[in-house]
């Protein structure tokens, strides 16, 4: 879950799920930026039924999230991010996004897992011959990631402005084992109820017991 703004939002999602364990990283405006849109803003939710033990991975950018949850006999990286928004040039100014992959590079070298599931709004379309498309490409072949998009195809994640033109912008990136067991994944266009451009996205990972 993406773009939550409210500077109490974590009690928001307490009271309004209570049968969720929230973890909230708000969106943030700029120094002095009292109007216009925030940046950032993630949630990831998992239900408190489950007898699971979850270990939270400090994060300095409002941009990336990370746990790792304890499987049974499993131990998976869960990475949520919300990217900065590609410009569509062949030269960009990379600061931004620079700093995303390179925070998340650290936390794949640093933590001890199995796998990884990393999901978010990449503002990635690989069919882009964009810098920042490029960008996100070669550091996605670097640290060995592959979009579940490769093994279930989707026509778009997102709609433009125009309401015409669409993208795939919104992934699930996973290791090539993780790729192997994963059982469904596609997005969920069209919805009657959703009210943002993007469509929400699902993933099944058969994980053994």
């Amino acid at each position: 879950v993406q773009e939550h703004f409210k500077k109490n939002v974590g009690n928001h999602f307490v009271k309004n799920f209570p049968e969720y364990y929230s973890y909230i990283t708000p969106a943030v405006r700029d120094q002095e930026q009292d109007l216009g849109r925030p940046k950032g803003g993630l949630a990831q939710l998992h239900n408190a039924s489950i007898d699971m033990k979850t270990e939270r991975v400090k994060t300095k950018s409002y941009r990336l999230q990370a746990q790792i949850l304890h499987f049974t006999n499993v131990k998976l990286l869960w990475i949520n991010s919300y990217f900065p928004t590609d410009p569509q040039t062949q030269n960009f100014h990379d600061d931004d996004l620079t700093e995303v992959l390179r925070e998340a590079e650290d936390i794949l070298d640093a933590e001890e897992f199995d796998h990884v599931l990393w999901s978010g709004d990449l503002n990635w379309d690989p069919r882009r011959n964009s810098g920042f498309s490029l960008t996100v490409e070669a550091f996605m072949r670097r640290v060995g990631l592959h979009s579940a998009w490769e093994k279930y195809p989707v026509t778009h994640t997102h709609v433009h402005t125009d309401m015409v033109g669409t993208s795939t912008l919104d992934h699930f990136m996973v290791d090539v084992e993780l790729l192997e067991v994963v059982r469904d994944a596609g997005a969920l266009n069209n919805l009657g109820d959703n009210l943002s451009r993007h469509s929400p996205i699902m993933i099944k990972l058969e994980l053994g017991n």
